[in-house]
């Protein structure tokens, strides 16, 4: 005998993994206070994913910590059939590489528009929760209605749940830079082209000194220890574009200076860790030190922080991978051109 479709259970259902989902993101923030050196690991994570928000990311962090690139079962199938064209199999048919047979998906919030109909009792109540007179009504357009932006649950899943096969995974996710001395010179050499581009000037200090290894100031100007090394150079490099990017505006001069270190370390780290590098010490003793600095109850401070790097740290990301693809493009027409001369 078919089953029959329970409206009313699907939507309680639907609400129940929505209090479940905010539970998680509450657990998550509430072991971060515990113990601060787990934020490290979320950033080293979150490093990964610039165009989720933060409370999507702690859901997903806690549905599956190996995750390294999620995304819809659509947008995953067109990634994988693109590449399933680009690598047939002998006998000249297409491979699946899509998802997997019985793979879990991870649970979301999404956007949604929520329409809101007025009763006959004039109270507003959801189009999917009104009984089928009122939708019927409302498909005609006797009733008085609404529409919110509101968050309902989603899918996503991880790229080790397709049948992609390994050796293909670079050709979607983003090599890191390696984290050799010489490789940390030269990411601190483009950040510094990058910031200028954007009309931040990133120079050394006129005076040597062993106490502070850089500043940030409200002119557009960050200015380096040049006792740095390299690796200690691009770390505060990143810290202190975070600043630029995050503290001089009004809202952020009202924010306690222990809040302002956490978010400036938040990028520099997201950063770090999204390029390939290693953390150094002294940048998670840094970041350690200010969060224990604040009185963060209940973890609150900690996602304000987050939510307000993210959108500055997606936004540097996006414009970095734009030029990188110019400047690979420009490259390529540049070896056209010569082996054109040289033909």
């Amino acid at each position: 005998m078919p089953k029959t479709y329970d409206k009313k259970a699907w939507l309680e259902q639907k609400e129940l993994t929505k209090e479940e989902n905010l539970k998680i993101i509450q657990n998550i923030v509430n072991n971060f206070k515990e113990d601060p050196e787990k934020i490290l690991e979320f950033i080293d994570f979150q490093s990964r994913f610039y165009n989720y928000s933060t409370r999507n990311t702690m859901l997903i962090y806690s549905q599956n910590p190996g995750a390294s690139f999620v995304g819809s079962f659509a947008a995953l199938k067109k990634i994988t059939d693109e590449l399933a064209k680009e690598h047939r199999l002998p006998n000249g048919e297409l491979p699946y590489y899509g998802i997997k047979k019985g793979a879990k998906a991870i649970k979301i919030f999404v956007p949604q528009q929520i329409t809101y109909l007025k009763n006959e009792n004039s109270d507003w109540i959801q189009l999917s929760k009104a009984d089928k007179q009122l939708q019927l009504e409302y498909k005609k357009g006797n009733i008085e209605s609404y529409q919110r932006l509101g968050f309902g649950i989603g899918n996503v899943f991880d790229i080790s749940q397709t049948n992609l096969p390994i050796a293909l995974y670079p050709t979607v996710i983003s090599e890191g830079f390696g984290e050799e001395s010489e490789v940390h010179k030269q990411f601190a050499e483009y950040i510094t082209d990058f910031c200028k581009q954007h009309n931040i000037e990133v120079r050394d200090m006129n005076e040597e000194t062993v106490t502070i290894r850089g500043l940030a100031r409200n002119d557009n100007i960050i200015e380096l220890n040049p006792l740095l090394n390299d690796t200690g150079r691009l770390s505060t490099l990143l810290h202190e574009v975070g600043h630029e990017l995050l503290h001089f505006s009004v809202e952020s001069n009202i924010m306690p200076i222990s809040q302002r270190e956490v978010e400036a370390d938040i990028y520099s780290m997201l950063m770090l860790r999204r390029y390939g590098f290693e953390i150094p010490d002294s940048r998670s003793k840094h970041f350690i030190d200010n969060y224990n600095n604040l009185n963060d109850k209940g973890g609150k401070l900690l996602q304000e922080s987050f939510d307000h790097v993210m959108k500055e740290y997606s936004k540097t990301v996006q414009l970095i991978s734009t030029e990188f693809a110019e400047e690979m493009q420009t490259a390529e027409e540049v070896s056209d051109q010569i082996s054109m001369v040289m033909g």
